[in-house]
C-alpha cells in the first residue's frame, strides 16, 4: 500500500478513468508475469512512487515486511528508502525502521561476482543488497536481501516463490493491471496510473537480528510491485488491502488490493458525498497453486449500473475515529469471484470469503490492531514539507494482524486442486488506508 507523498488537484467533468478490470474480459484476467514486469522502472520524473515489498507471516506469528522505495516528489532527486516492520503479537510490539538509502543502483552496483548478470529486478545500495534469481532446474524464484537497518537491526532474508504458484498482473501485455487516470489509456496522453505485479504465496526463510537476538524467519507470505505514477491524492481517498496466509489444504491463500478514486477522477456523478469508483483486484491459492485471478469496478450512485465484477473489502458498522474524524470499519467482509485457472478450469469460476471482526477504533477496543500510523508523522522532513502545503491531507493507516478463515468454493474437475466448499484456517493481515476524507 502506498503511503506517501500528497499533493493537490482539480475536479474532472469528463470521463477520464480507465480501470484495469474493465481493459479485460474476466477470462483473461490473469496474466502470467513476464521478467519486464518486476524490473524496476526507476522513473526520476515528478510525482511517481515505486515499491517493491515482502510480506511474510512467519510459524511463531510475527509477522514482518521490507519495503525498498523509489520516489520522485518534484525534488531535485529521487529518494529511496528501505522500510522494515516486525510485529510480535504476543508482546504487542512493533519494531519499525525506516532508512534513506545512499548509492542506489538497478542493476545491482555491488552484487557478488556471478557467471550471469543480475538484472533490474535486483538492487543494491551502500545500507543493502536485494538479489534476484531464478532456478533452471526447478523454476522456483528468490529474492534474497541482506541488510543492517541500523547497528541493532539486521536481516538475512530469501523470500521464494515456487514454480506451481504462479505471479499474476490483471491481464496479459505491457498494460496487464494498469489503471489509468486522464481523457486516454494511452501512455504518452494519459495523466497518471497505476499498476500492480503479485506473488500471491512466497516461503520466506533467514534471520532477523534485533540487538543480537535472533529471529527464525521462516514463514509464507507474497511480494507485490507496484507503481503510482500521478500524486497519491488524485489516486485515491481509501485502500484496502489483505493478507491470508496458511498452511492448510497444501498451501492456501487470499490477497486483495482496493483502491476508491477522488472525486477527481472516474465517471460517477456522487450526489450523495465524496465517494469514488472502487478498483479491486485479488487471487486464491489452493494446493500451493494460483486457482483465480478476480477484479471488479464498483460505481457508486448513478452510475451502479456500470458495475463488473464481485469482488469487494465491505466495510461494515462504521464507527467514528474520534482521532482521526474517519469512520473506521468493526468489521470488513472481502469477497473475491472470479474465473478459475488450470486444466479443466474453463468456464468455471472460484469464490472466496473472509469476514474479519476488527472491533472499536480505540486500542483497547481494537482486536489485532498492530498500529493506527499517522502517516505524517512517519514521513521523512523533505516529504513533509511538500505534504504540509495541501490543506486537508491527514493519511492515516490502520494496520491489522487477526486469526482468520478463508472458505472457498471450487468447482470439480480443475487439475490438481480439491473442489467443495472449504474452510481453511489461517492469519490476515490487513490495511486500510485514508488519504482523505
Amino acid at each position: 500500500m502506498f503511503s506517501s507523498f500528497l499533493g493537490g488537484g482539480s475536479h474532472a467533468k469528463t470521463p477520464n478513468l480507465f480501470p484495469a478490470p474493465e481493459h479485460f474480459p474476466p477470462e483473461a484476467y490473469f496474466g502470467e508475469l513476464e521478467p519486464q514486469d518486476t524490473e524496476w522502472a526507476a522513473v526520476n520524473s515528478n510525482f511517481v512512487v515505486e515499491t517493491q515489498t515482502w510480506y511474510s507471516v512467519l510459524e511463531d506469528g510475527q509477522c514482518l515486511s521490507v519495503q525498498i522505495l523509489h520516489s520522485h516528489v518534484g525534488l531535485w532527486y529521487p529518494q529511496i528508502q528501505l522500510n522494515f516492520m516486525l510485529y510480535t503479537p504476543g508482546t504487542k510490539t512493533k519494531l519499525w525502521k525506516s532508512i534513506n538509502v545512499t548509492n542506489f543502483s538497478t542493476p545491482p552496483a555491488r552484487a557478488p561476482s556471478s557467471e550471469t548478470p543480475y538484472d533490474k529486478r535486483s538492487s543494491s545500495s551502500d545500507q543493502f543488497t536485494c538479489l534476484h534469481s531464478m532456478d533452471a532446474g526447478s523454476g522456483d524464484e528468490t529474492y534474497q536481501i541482506n541488510a543492517k537497518l541500523d547497528d541493532d537491526v539486521q536481516v538475512v532474508l530469501s523470500f521464494v516463490r515456487r514454480a506451481g504458484c504462479k505471479g499474476f498482473k490483471l491481464g496479459k501485455g505491457p498494460e496487464g493491471g494498469v489503471t489509468a487516470f486522464g481523457k486516454s489509456r494511452d501512455a504518452k496522453e494519459r495523466d497518471g496510473f497505476v499498476v500492480h505485479r503479485f506473488w500471491p504465496r512466497l516461503h520466506s526463510e533467514g534471520q532477523v537480528i534485533v540487538k543480537g537476538q535472533l529471529v527464525d524467519a521462516k514463514g509464507e507470505g507474497a511480494f507485490i510491485h507496484a507503481i503510482q505514477g500521478m500524486r497519491p491524492n488524485l489516486v485515491a481517498r481509501t485502500w484496502n488491502f489483505i493478507l491470508f496466509q496458511s498452511a492448510q489444504h497444501g498451501g492456501a491463500a487470499g490477497i486483495q488490493m482496493e483502491f476508491e478514486t477522488t472525486s477527481s477522477y472516474g465517471l460517477a456523478s456522487r450526489p450523495d458525498g465524496p465517494h469514488g469508483v472502487k478498483i479491486n483486484i485479488g487471487a486464491l491459492v489452493l494446493n500451493e497453486r494460483l486457482v483465480s485471478v478476480s477484479a471488479s469496478t464498483q460505481y457508486p450512485g448513478a452510475d451502479a449500473s456500470s458495475n463488473s465484477g464481485a469482488n469487494a473489502a465491505e466495510h461494515r458498522a462504521l464507527v467514528r475515529d474520534e482521532e482521526t474524524t474517519y469512520d473506521v470499519p468493526t468489521e470488513v467482509r472481502y469477497v473475491w469471484d472470479g474465473a478459475a485457472i488450470g486444466a479443466g478450469a474453463e468456464g468455471k469460476k472460484v469464490a472466496g470469503e473472509v469476514v474479519l471482526p476488527l472491533g472499536g477504533w480505540r486500542k483497547e477496543e481494537a482486536r489485532g490492531l498492530v498500529e493506527k500510523v499517522d502517516v505524517l508523522a512517519a514521513i521523512p522532513y523533505f516529504v513533509k514539507k511538500v505534504v504540509n502545503a495541501v490543506a486537508g491531507a491527514k493519511p492515516y493507516i490502520y494496520q491489522y494482524l487477526n486469526p482468520a478463515t478463508l472458505t472457498i468454493e471450487v468447482p470439480e474437475g480443475i487439475d490438481g486442486v480439491e473442489s467443495g466448499k472449504l474452510t481453511i484456517a489461517g492469519t490476515a493481515f490487513t490495511e486500510q488506508s485514508y488519504v482523505s476524507q
